[in-house]
């Protein structure tokens, strides 16, 4: 029952302009980013945790927007905010916190990965069920050993960038123009993730590589204009940010 209204809600989703499922996605991020600031440093820890994880899933479906011709890799939205949420990390707790929260992300998708390869080592139950099942984990976990390759010279490359932007320019303005070093350090890293991992993980890494042309249209390109939206609406939860987080 639960299931079949869970079915519904997708179907009348989908009926919408994909912009609506990523406002609907943002929205909720954040949320739950304003949630987590009640928890200190380890309720955004866990929060760029979990959104690295189900990004990097997320990833492998592309979707079409009424915005653009090219398709968009799904996952952008979640990816973005925790971008957010780093520099939302280093405004409170310093640059070192932000970069072990990076550490503890890359940590987890590697376990992560581990885990389910693992699972699917197992020898199953040869009924139509389990074979379904077993194929959708497949296809969902088998190329995670490529994307958590790119994802992590990508991520770790561009997140201590954007730590390093931040802190340069807090420290040469004196801890003032907040909405200054938050857009300028996400903007210039946002280029530097999209980049990297579109080419790493869609070029270099892909074992059925795609065109230079669609990987930078399809993945970094359109990608980063949903990023620039999003940075732009984030910079309002940095400052909010100062009535919620714990220090």
């Amino acid at each position: 029952m639960i299931d079949h209204q869970i079915e519904n809600i997708v179907i009348w989703l989908q009926i919408l302009p994909s912009e609506y499922a990523s406002l609907l996605t943002f929205l909720i991020c954040i949320i739950t980013i304003i949630g987590a600031c009640r928890y200190g440093y380890a309720g955004l820890w866990v929060y760029n945790t979990l959104a690295v994880v189900v990004a990097n899933i997320q990833v492998l479906r592309l979707g079409v927007y009424w915005t653009t011709s090219e398709p968009i890799a799904l996952g952008t939205v979640l990816f973005a905010t925790t971008f957010l949420v780093t520099d939302i990390i280093t405004e409170h707790y310093g640059a070192k916190a932000a970069k072990q929260s990076i550490t503890i992300s890359f940590v987890a998708q590697f376990l992560v990965s581990l885990w389910m390869i693992l699972c699917l080592a197992h020898p199953g139950i040869h009924t139509m069920e389990q074979t379904t099942i077993y194929k959708s984990m497949f296809a969902l976990f088998l190329p995670s050993a490529r994307f958590f390759i790119a994802s992590l010279i990508a991520y770790v490359a561009s997140q201590h960038l954007d730590i390093l932007i931040y802190q340069w320019i807090k420290d040469k303005t004196k801890g003032r123009h907040l909405w200054l070093r938050q857009n300028i350090s996400t903007f210039i890293s946002g280029i530097i993730d999209n980049l990297l991992f579109s080419i790493l993980a869609w070029i270099i890494l892909n074992p059925e590589p795609l065109t230079l042309y669609s990987a930078i249209i399809s993945y970094a390109l359109a990608g980063y204009i949903i990023r620039f939206i999003i940075n732009i609406l984030g910079t309002p939860i940095l400052y909010l940010s100062y009535r919620f987080v714990r220090t």
